[in-house]
């Protein structure tokens, strides 16, 4: 009884956990504590009693409406992402279908050079048909020159056929992806018991968290933003070998798109409220913490300085409940908002009755 009540109050004390792991304590432990007798069987759903139903029923419901927000994410990202691939993917196979050419001999190339040696050997065969044909030396035929292609044209289709893998290595993974959250999800529909489920969803989040996945699925968009790269940059150069004024016209568009995008990728470092974002501002987000550690405290951490979590979502809800000037400066600026935007008396009596409670 004893080590219960240190459980008990080991789960409830404030800490770095903060009260929501104290709850959560505490309703594990009445979770464990209504567990049957010795005589109840142990077959999976069948270890607890009802009187825990309540709570994992609460668990379920709560997982379900976390997981269908986060997985529907999720599958139209990589839907979107499987388009655009299969879209940009057979317009870069129309590149590619001229520009390989280029790394082998011209076939007309080599008919012209075997026709010169068929003309030179008539000739040759000629002069010694004539009545000094005897006194002709005979000379064979010069061979043609190796083939050797540009080095432009090698650049350009490294570039390009490297920008094909990654694009389609982004949809190859769009579509695993896909299935990984299906049968993740699948756990929600195929059993009905609260605590069974409750119990496969907790052990398959957990592998979720542990394994990044979310870092995986953010990765995917980078893999196609690559690939554009990549191909802008093939372009450029195949321009230079073809127009020296078209190259630079397409060379500096290329640039500003490049240094918009670089923009999107640091905006969220510079200022958390920025809605510019890429698939590699978490990864800068990170290296940023490393580097420079940033701050913040709210009542989760008891009033003191916490540092800022390396995962840009929950970082920025965390500066978002930072307790500063700025963010009673934003609650004004909200109710303001509110009062402004509420048209109905109906919409305005519960606000200013919530205001009177205030």
């Amino acid at each position: 009884m004893a080590n219960i009540e240190e459980k008990q109050a080991d789960a409830s004390s404030p800490g770095e956990s903060g009260r929501i792991d104290g709850v959560a304590g505490r309703y594990a432990f009445e979770a464990n504590a209504a567990e049957i007798p010795d005589h109840a069987t142990h077959d999976g759903a069948e270890e607890y009693d009802e009187r825990a139903a309540k709570l994992w029923s609460v668990y379920v419901e709560e997982a379900e409406s976390h997981d269908k927000a986060l997985i529907e994410t999720w599958k139209d990202d990589m839907e979107a992402i499987i388009i655009f691939a299969g879209l940009y993917s057979a317009s870069l196979t129309a590149f590619l279908a001229q520009s390989y050419q280029n790394l082998q001999p011209d076939p007309a190339q080599e008919s012209f050079l075997l026709m010169q040696q068929s003309v030179t050997l008539l000739y040759q065969i000629s002069r010694q048909l004539g009545p000094n044909g005897s006194q002709v030396e005979v000379l064979p035929p010069s061979p043609a020159p190796p083939f050797s292609p540009s080095s432009s044209d090698v650049r350009v289709n490294v570039l390009w056929f490297m920008s094909l893998v990654f694009s389609l290595t982004a949809a190859l993974a769009a579509t695993i992806v896909q299935s990984w959250v299906r049968d993740y999800m699948h756990v929600f529909q195929r059993y009905s018991h609260s605590l069974k489920r409750a119990r496969i969803r907790h052990f398959r989040y957990e592998g979720l968290q542990d394994w990044y996945m979310n870092v995986v699925v953010d990765g995917i968009p980078a893999l196609i933003h690559i690939s554009l790269f990549l191909f802008f940059v093939g372009l450029a150069d195949f321009l230079f070998h073809i127009n020296s004024t078209t190259a630079i016209t397409t060379t500096i568009t290329i640039a500003l798109a490049a240094a918009l995008y670089l923009w999107t990728v640091v905006a969220p470092i510079f200022d958390a409220k920025s809605p510019y974002q890429s698939p590699l501002s978490g990864v800068f987000w990170l290296l940023f913490q490393i580097v420079r550690r940033r701050e913040h405290k709210d009542k989760s951490t008891g009033g003191e300085p916490r540092r800022v979590s390396t995962d840009m979502t929950e970082g920025r809800v965390q500066l978002a409940m930072d307790q500063s000037t700025n963010r009673l400066e934003r609650d004004a600026r909200a109710i303001c908002w509110v009062l402004e935007n509420l048209t109905e008396d109906s919409e305005l009596e519960p606000f200013v009755s919530g205001s009177k409670r205030t």
